[in-house]
């Protein structure tokens, strides 16, 4: 008897805690939304091996990933693309993937990005190890994998506290605690500007930026600052003095 009435307590106050973590990101204009993981990169990559060859993929970093959206390309050519781009990243793993583990003998769409396609053939580069990231957990996951990210779609689609936005938009414990900022007395780097998710995605990976881009000067800039900032990377300006000739 006292096991169950425990067990009903503790049901309880998890239902308690859980709505009141729910209610307080609600509260903070955060909504349910699908992560844009590997998991999910990977449902969609099983299927190039089931596609004929009038069908199309796509590869790429963030120009493909949101300038295409599926929904018209489809209602335009009568074909789905399945969608393998993921932003910051070169195309060429996921590339050399397909082709040289798969069957897939249709057309690949590849985007090209200078800055991430031509410099990015370094494995140790966050460009090419974030997309063979996903490649290889498209080869090695296991079954309780797959099931754990198919019972998850369920609570993803209903649950905010469920979010994975990255950035300064992070909410669950791993990202709350990568917030906790330890200052840097040397203050030799640049520190990145905070990154706001700027996108909702589906199951199918179509990725649209949200409203508030369209809308929200501020919150569009704020994005801006950090495209500047990976672009200019830590080349700051050099001193003046250091620059001058002399005769």
């Amino acid at each position: 008897m006292n096991l169950k009435q425990s067990l009903f307590i503790a049901l309880a106050l998890t239902l308690i805690g859980v709505s009141i973590w729910e209610l307080y990101w609600r509260s903070k204009g955060f909504k349910p939304s699908i992560d844009n993981n590997e998991a999910l990169w990977a449902v969609q990559r099983a299927k190039v091996d089931k596609l004929s060859k009038d069908d199309i993929v796509l590869i790429g970093s963030s120009r493909v990933m949101y300038n295409i959206q599926l929904d018209i390309w489809e209602e335009k050519t009568g074909k789905k693309p399945i969608q393998l781009a993921m932003g910051g990243s070169s195309p060429l793993p996921v590339f050399h993937d397909i082709v040289n583990t798969s069957n897939f003998n249709g057309t690949i769409l590849v985007g090209v990005t200078p800055g991430l396609f031509f410099s990015s053939t370094d494995p140790k580069k966050q460009s090419w190890k974030r997309p063979q990231k996903k490649v290889d957990h498209f080869h090695d996951r296991t079954y309780a994998q797959r099931l754990n990210h198919q019972l998850s779609i369920p609570l993803q689609n209903s649950l905010a506290l469920m979010s994975e936005t990255s950035g300064v938009d992070g909410i669950k414990l791993k990202a709350l605690i990568k917030k906790v900022k330890i200052g840097d007395r040397l203050k030799k780097k640049r520190t990145m500007p905070p990154f706001h998710n700027m996108s909702t995605t589906r199951l199918d990976r179509n990725v649209r930026m949200k409203k508030r881009m369209e809308t929200d000067t501020a919150y569009a800039n704020s994005v801006k600052r950090v495209w500047s900032f990976l672009i200019d990377g830590d080349n700051l300006k050099p001193k003046k003095e250091a620059t001058m000739i002399f005769f």
